[in-house]
């Protein structure tokens, strides 16, 4: 149950930190640098996936040691 909170809450702060992000990137409603703004943000958005994916490996490589002894 643990687990599973702690993961909502790393998702909740990348999608929170991708939220401020864009509105860094907007002036009155309006993106501005729209063509860089795009490539940042799939850029972030292949980051956090790694980072996520990462994460959860470790865990379960953790889980498989804890069941191993």
């Amino acid at each position: 149950m643990l687990q599973l909170i702690e993961e909502a809450e790393y998702v909740l702060n990348k999608y929170n930190e991708e939220f401020e992000y864009i509105q860094n990137y907007m002036k009155d409603g309006n993106f501005v640098f729209k063509k860089d703004f795009d490539k940042t943000a799939k850029d972030l958005k292949k980051k956090n996936i790694g980072e996520y994916r990462e994460k959860n490996k470790k865990f379960e490589e953790e889980k498989l040691k804890a069941y191993q002894l």
